[in-house]
């Protein structure tokens, strides 16, 4: 139904590396496919920072001219079909938080890994941290006394933007942290760095590993530098947490299960995963009937093979549904077999979902629907370009990243006939080259009537003369490899 991109506001490093490789280049794991842009030009950290890869997403995002109704939250779903005797088209309407109403024939689920989950059972425990997380501002710079790790990173990095830190009220103060996996472990290395004061305690719940030798032992290597500090500010306690218990003087009490063991933290960030809660959207199309997911498959080309791409819903004893999940919402997709092939090994990295995604859009839409198509030719076609402002050298190489995002973006609604073609930029004028007349001259116009895009190209010329050369692949242009 919708994809997801993400502005992340606590910058942290991602766990996805960049792999380096003398005989074959730099093999990067965090490919999003058919994007202009690669994460290893926004940065050269061999684990890049969550701020590279939202603006990787959110520039391929706006590269591919979809639109995307932001800040908007389906609420329900009806299927059309249910009861009506001709079949309407659109088959489904969806209905959204705030009123807006939308009809589609086909719904794909990729809304990621959810909201915060809270596995606590017991009431009274689950009534205080839900009304906490109710309570919780995140674009404030407050913590509250129980948070989850997503608000909290985004509340540090709302503090520091303001050139402010936690150091002095984290002073001589108790952090519980609970759950092991990267959630936990990338908030106890925000409590660990300058933002915070080197003399607070962590106290880390359902960790099982005791010794920074153990740790290290069990813990991916991105994390490692954790480890000395367990033992000495870090606490590990190895069981669950079970209870939540507030006190006096405005603590929380936090104890685990299977030993007579509890944690006291003047604020407890819990970091226990997330529930994708899409099925909900669908109790009238549902109702009582029992609910199974088929697998969606299709060739990749990253993996050579046909796979499973995502999932269909499917009703029992109803007519069949155009109800489709992808991304991490559909996982497990990779083979136990795939994955030991792969870099990460990871089933939910961008490496392995990233090109199962790409194929399942292309599963379900099916050819290019263009009315403008340009079509292959040997004529040099040009249009005179006066030079806008000025640039310094920063400033061109930036418009060099962005004059491929825009162009990339321009490109999308056409039809490409032609192996490739070459944009030429300098000072004086736009040149198209391996084009036929007419369509290099369609191309030109559109060119010449975005006037931000003109600057960008303008700017990106200033070094000497932009060159962009534009494969096709399938009768679209191939914007992933359009280079220098």
């Amino acid at each position: 139904m919708s994809a997801v991109f993400w502005s992340t506001r606590g910058e942290f490093a991602i766990n996805s590396r960049e792999v380096k490789d003398s005989g074959k280049g730099a093999i990067t794991t965090n490919r999003f496919p058919h994007s202009p842009l690669k994460l290893s030009e926004i940065s050269d950290d061999f684990f890049a920072s969550s701020l590279g890869m939202s603006t990787l997403a959110t520039a391929t995002q706006y590269a591919s001219a979809v639109p995307v109704l932001f800040n908007t939250r389906a609420i329900k779903i009806t299927d059309l079909w249910n009861g009506a005797g001709v079949k309407p088209s659109p088959r489904y309407k969806i209905e959204a938080q705030d009123g807006l109403i939308f009809h589609a024939n086909k719904i794909v689920n990729i809304t990621g890994l959810g909201d915060p989950h809270v596995p606590v059972k017991d009431p009274a425990s689950r009534e205080l941290i839900l009304k906490s997380f109710a309570q919780t501002n995140r674009e404030g710079t407050l913590l509250g006394r129980i948070t989850n790790s997503d608000d909290f990173l985004s509340i540090v990095g709302n503090r520091k933007r303001l050139g402010l830190t936690f150091v002095t009220e984290s002073k001589a103060k108790t952090y519980v942290v609970i759950a092991p996996g990267d959630g936990g472990k990338i908030a106890v290395e925000k409590l660990l760095s300058p933002d915070f004061s080197p003399d607070l305690k962590i106290v880390w719940i359902a960790q099982k590993s005791v010794t920074p030798e153990a740790f290290r032992e069990a813990t991916f290597f991105r994390y490692h530098g954790i480890s000395e500090e367990i033992g000495k500010r870090i606490e590990t306690i190895p069981d669950y947490a079970t209870r939540f218990v507030p006190l006096p003087d405005g603590r929380i009490q936090v104890f685990a299960d299977g030993i007579a063991q509890s944690a006291i933290g003047d604020h407890v960030i819990l970091a226990t995963g997330y529930k994708n809660n899409f099925s909900s959207l669908l109790r009238d199309v549902i109702g009582a009937s029992s609910v199974t997911a088929e697998n969606v498959t299709s060739k990749v080309r990253e993996i050579g093979d046909v796979t499973n791409v995502g999932t269909r819903l499917k009703i029992e004893n109803a007519p069949e549904q155009d109800i489709y999940a992808g991304g991490v919402a559909a996982v497990p997709l990779a083979s136990e077999a795939e994955l030991n092939k792969s870099i990460t090994q990871n089933p939910v990295s961008i490496e392995n979902l990233g090109p199962r995604t790409s194929a399942l859009a292309k599963a379900l839409v099916t050819g290019t629907h263009s009315e403008m198509v340009l079509k292959q030719g040997h004529q040099l076609v040009s249009v005179s370009l006066d030079a806008i402002g000025s640039a310094n050298r920063n400033r061109i190489a930036i418009s060099r990243l962005r004059s491929r995002i825009e162009v990339s973006r321009l490109l999308r609604k056409y039809d490409l006939q032609a192996k490739q073609f070459t944009l030429r930029v300098n000072e004086q004028k736009l040149t198209v080259e391996g084009l036929t007349e007419e369509s290099a001259r369609k191309l030109l116009a559109d060119l010449q009537s975005d006037l931000g895009l003109l600057h960008t190209l303008a700017t990106a010329a200033r070094g000497g003369e932009l060159r962009l050369t534009v494969p096709a692949a399938e009768g679209r242009a191939d914007v992933e490899n359009i280079a220098y």
